[in-house]
């Protein structure tokens, strides 16, 4: 477990950075930095691979009825594309939520375990892409040098990459360590499944179906339904109904497409249906949703640290 000085300088230097409410990029490697006063809402979100330190309050996710809780004794890893509901339970003006996340580089993953000559030790069973570990002082010590180094442009630049593959390497050697290694390595169920969730994330506007992503993976039908609802705790068909949405949800607030348009590029032929299905997921129809995260000045991206 970390040491209380630890958590109390990381999250001084996450103050620091952030003096109010919000999510800041820091990094072209992808660390993100996220402050909030108040607690938040349930809401609907699109975690990535990444992760995820708390330095200061108390975050939930919830994947499917199970609960995941993470705080400054435990940081919560993702080590594939999901789509959760999340929100902040402990925040307060005088002692807000404070966290930091790290996106997890495939390419940086595999170069990381090659160096390291490690043979990756497969799980009999598959596993959750999204799992909470208890924190150790090691990985809070290279949170906090990490930091530091971004303050600097040439220890951003010299050292900040450097602390986020060490952040990689102590991940490797938690509970997550296997199920990553398979991905990275490209072995087993493990990575069928992530290249399916990759052809569905690159396709997403395309017509999907569960017999031709089974085929992609090479697994007959039922044996792909079972594995991807092992890693993603969701059947596939329900996935990409997720990620469709998010995605015309993300095409509405950054490139100002109107709802309509966003249904027709995801891949819905109905826009009664993508409107029905979108309050479902969202609580709000599109409109309406996407007027009251600009009005709050929010970002996408906010719950995912």
């Amino acid at each position: 477990m970390p040491k209380n000085h630890q958590t109390t300088e990381l999250a001084r230097l996450i103050a620091k950075s952030l003096d109010q409410d919000g999510v800041k990029k820091t990094l072209p490697q992808g660390l993100g930095l996220l402050r909030a006063n108040h607690p938040t809402q349930i809401e609907s979100y699109l975690y990535k691979p990444a992760i995820i330190l708390v330095a200061q309050g108390r975050k939930q996710t919830y994947l499917s009825g199970t609960e995941y809780t993470y705080d400054p004794q435990h940081y919560l890893i993702v080590s594939v594309p999901l789509p959760v509901h999340s929100h902040i339970r402990v925040a307060t003006p005088e002692s807000p939520f404070l966290s930091m996340s790290i996106t997890i580089n495939p390419a940086e993953l595999s170069a990381l375990i090659l160096e390291m000559s490690d043979e990756p030790a497969v799980p009999a069973a598959l596993e959750s892409g999204i799992s909470v570990s208890p924190a150790s002082e090691v990985f809070y010590d290279a949170a906090i040098r990490l930091l530091r180094a971004v303050q600097r442009p040439m220890d951003a630049r010299i050292l900040a990459p450097l602390c986020i593959r060490e952040l990689l390497y102590h991940a490797l050697q938690g509970p997550q360590g296997d199920f990553l290694r398979a991905i990275a390595l490209r072995q087993g169920h493990w990575h069928r499944i992530a290249h399916v969730m990759n052809l569905i994330h690159t396709n997403v506007g395309e017509p999907l179906d569960v017999p031709a992503l089974a085929q992609a993976a090479g697994m007959s039908v039922s044996t792909f339904h079972h594995n991807f609802k092992k890693v993603t705790s969701v059947p596939p068909l329900q996935y990409i109904k997720s990620i469709r949405l998010h995605n015309a949800k993300s095409l509405m607030l950054y490139e100002g497409a109107t709802a309509s348009e966003a249904a027709y590029r995801v891949g819905y032929a109905s826009p009664s249906q993508f409107s029905r299905e979108f309050r479902r997921q969202f609580g709000l129809p599109p409109g309406e949703e996407i007027a009251r995260m600009k009005a709050a000045g929010e970002e996408m991206g906010m719950a995912a640290v």
